[in-house]
């Protein structure tokens, strides 16, 4: 949190996203409490995913899938917000900071993660941070975790 922190005090828009939603909420009254301003987002990323979809008026796109299984949160979400990301052309993030990483190493929400990047994750600032022992979604991808690794920048900061 503090590097979000430094980060959005020093004028970069800053995106801070973990999988717990109960963290996530903790997470986001802290940072109300000790950065005034919008340069910095905090929340779970199911929770943000539903703010910006809900935003423009698209939680009914949601409706249609079964919100019991696995694949509503891990596929269906992400597509959503990836179509209403676009519809709405936000703005991307100058640096985004991913807490609970170990759960979220899927392709869908790194699609996501991409979208609204600055650079995408092969040229912008990014820090994810993982316990890959508290993973228990659905076991660490490997492979996965090596794209990203060379995906990081020598000038990253």
């Amino acid at each position: 949190m503090d590097k979000a922190l430094h980060k959005a005090s020093s004028g970069q828009k800053v995106l801070f996203l973990c999988f717990n939603h109960l963290l996530g909420n903790h997470l986001k009254s802290h940072a109300k409490e000790k950065c005034a301003g919008e340069n910095l987002v905090v929340n779970s990323i199911h929770s943000w995913f539903f703010e910006v979809i809900k935003e423009a008026g698209l939680d009914a796109k949601l409706k249609p899938f079964d919100k019991t299984t696995t694949s509503f949160f891990t596929q269906h979400y992400p597509e959503v917000f990836m179509d209403t990301f676009i519809q709405l052309e936000k703005e991307c993030f100058d640096c985004l900071i991913l807490d609970e990483a170990q759960d979220l190493l899927q392709m869908p929400y790194l699609d996501s993660l991409d979208l609204v990047l600055k650079g995408g994750l092969s040229e912008g600032n990014w820090h994810f941070f993982m316990d890959p022992l508290q993973n228990i979604f659905s076991g660490t991808d490997e492979e996965l975790i090596e794209t990203l690794r060379n995906m990081v920048s020598p000038n990253s900061t």
